[in-house]
């Protein structure tokens, strides 16, 4: 039965039915598919299906939603539980708390940057005195993998005038920002990452295969760099846990497919960049939202072997990405190339198909002493060709005559393990092996 307060609002007893639980003092390797499997598994955990886990690692804290309210009544029953061999602090939580957990973040601190000899208790007594917050700590925990202190206070006041502060301990000038709890990852509906086909596979037949088993028709491919991998778009949601389930059960080309939702991507991939453009270039210029149309740029991660970057966006600015490739940008007089960038693709988002395109032959001037030399000895020819059989190369044809150049062919194809991610440092890996063989002749 429920109660009311002095000011005559309804309050939710203790033991009402409720299908979440806060999991607390989780070891720190945990992860969320760890969680989840913990309790889904009623032998373990005494728990049931779950619908939605929010995990904050760096609290070692996780919010977990059952299906079914039963399931949080099944799992108190069975603590103390062990995770990992770690005893886990599981209690209920109503609806109505989830103020409580807006209350925690509004109210913590992170602080980073602290000295090797400062420990837990020298930084909560810096954070009491005058210079720090003059105020209570209410808890202190340590994110080892963070190398950071979660430090709570009683109200949100009390933060805010903390953060006005330069806060410095031990020597060290610390870095103090209000907690930014970790969000769910945000994934795109109508899109599906899948892996594990082999090249091989047409794009007809890999596209007859996942609309037989989604129902319904596939609009594109985003083929990786990754060999056998792939974004699919298709016209309407697929349901994701139905597609793998599927695909477990079918071979395509003697391939069992993976499949997965794909991650929001913050970043885009920039090519055709001007040589010698910098990274400083690059950031200014999509920093500047007058110029580029966008603006919050994190990184910048630039090639320059192959005149292209990475440019990362902050997390609120998630719409950056889309809205820079509906633009024309010329950095530095060159007109470029932008992209969405996904991470799971290994590289750029090309949308080229899986068909793998041979290399064209490469030419190195070895010089004509060298060249004649290797022309008019079988066992040189032989030994050069054994050098470079690991690479995947060969010289099919010697010069004759007063030549200082050979011509290499690539020997790549289709049925190659990772032909793609080979192709990318062929010419390097050649180089490589021809200058370790040429100084045992110099």
């Amino acid at each position: 039965m429920a109660t009311t307060d002095s000011n005559g609002n309804e309050d939710i007893e203790e033991d009402s039915p409720t299908n979440r639980i806060k999991v607390s003092k989780l070891p720190s390797s945990a992860t969320e598919d760890e969680i989840i499997n913990f309790f889904e598994n009623r032998r373990v955990s005494g728990g049931h299906d779950v619908e939605f886990v929010d995990y904050e690692k760096k609290s070692n804290t996780a919010f977990v939603i059952f299906k079914e309210v039963e399931a949080v009544e099944a799992v108190l029953s069975k603590t103390p539980l062990l995770f990992d061999d770690t005893t886990i602090q599981v209690e209920k939580v109503h609806v109505e708390d989830e103020a409580d957990i807006e209350d925690f973040n509004r109210c913590t601190i992170e602080v980073t940057g602290m000295d090797q000899s400062s420990t837990k208790n020298g930084v909560m007594l810096y954070f009491e005195g005058k210079k720090g917050a003059n105020a209570d700590v209410l808890n202190i925990d340590f994110v080892e993998e963070e190398e950071m202190y979660l430090i709570r206070f009683g109200s949100e006041e009390v933060v805010d005038e903390c953060l006005k502060r330069s806060h410095r301990l031990d020597g060290t000038d610390l870095y103090v920002r209000k907690h930014i709890p970790l969000q769910p990852e945000a994934t795109y509906a109508k899109h599906a990452f899948v892996s594990g086909f082999n090249m091989k596979t047409t794009e007809e037949a890999l596209r007859n295969f996942l609309e037989a088993r989604s129902k319904t028709d596939v609009n594109k491919f985003i083929f990786g760099d990754i060999e056998g991998t792939a974004i699919v778009g298709f016209k309407t949601q697929p349901d994701i846990e139905k597609l793998t389930s599927e695909c477990k059960n079918r071979q395509l080309n003697e391939c069992f497919l993976k499949v997965e939702s794909v991650p929001v991507s913050k970043s885009i991939i920039v090519s055709n960049i001007k040589p010698g453009t910098t990274k400083d270039a690059v950031m200014f210029y999509f920093d500047n939202e007058r110029k580029s149309g966008v603006t919050g740029v994190e990184d910048v991660d630039l090639n320059t072997r192959n005149n292209t970057c990475i440019v990362d966006f902050v997390d609120c600015e998630v719409v950056a990405p889309v809205t820079a490739c509906k633009k024309v940008h010329t950095i530095e007089g060159s007109t470029v190339k932008v992209e969405i960038y996904y991470k799971c693709l290994g590289g750029t988002a090309t949308g080229d198909g899986p068909k793998f395109k041979p290399l064209d032959p490469l030419s190195v001037d070895l010089g004509i002493k060298i060249v004649q030399f290797l022309s008019n000895s079988n066992t040189g020819k032989e030994e050069v060709n054994k050098v470079l059989k690991p690479c995947y190369a060969c010289i099919q044809k010697w010069p004759s005559g007063k030549s200082a150049t050979i011509t290499i062919e690539c020997t790549l194809t289709a049925d190659t393990k990772d032909c793609k991610k080979l192709v990318k440092t062929w010419e390097d890996d050649v180089e490589k092996r021809l200058k370790n063989l040429w100084l045992l002749y110099m």
